[in-house]
């Protein structure tokens, strides 16, 4: 599955999700679960940037902030293609 934000086009990084824990801080990702909060899958398009301090994560298009946990499942990506 690809999402376009703006002008970008990103496509998944991974095979499968992968904890929040394990994600590296600067990494581009969606939020596939929050098992945290009793949600098994969440449809959110969103693309997060994960911060340099613990577990915080910032939408890239807004700017708003949210906090994971490190159980969360979240899939990486990379950008595929971008407007010139």
């Amino acid at each position: 599955m690809s999402t376009i934000n703006s002008t970008v086009q990103y496509a998944n990084a991974a095979n499968a999700p992968m904890p929040f824990a394990d994600i590296f801080p600067g990494s581009v990702f969606r939020i596939v679960g929050e098992p945290s909060r009793g949600l098994h899958r969440v449809r959110d398009g969103r693309l997060y940037r994960k911060a340099r301090d613990g577990f915080y994560a910032e939408n890239i298009s807004s700017k708003e902030g949210c906090v994971l946990m490190p159980e969360d499942l979240c899939m990486p990506v990379r950008r595929v293609k971008q407007a010139r």
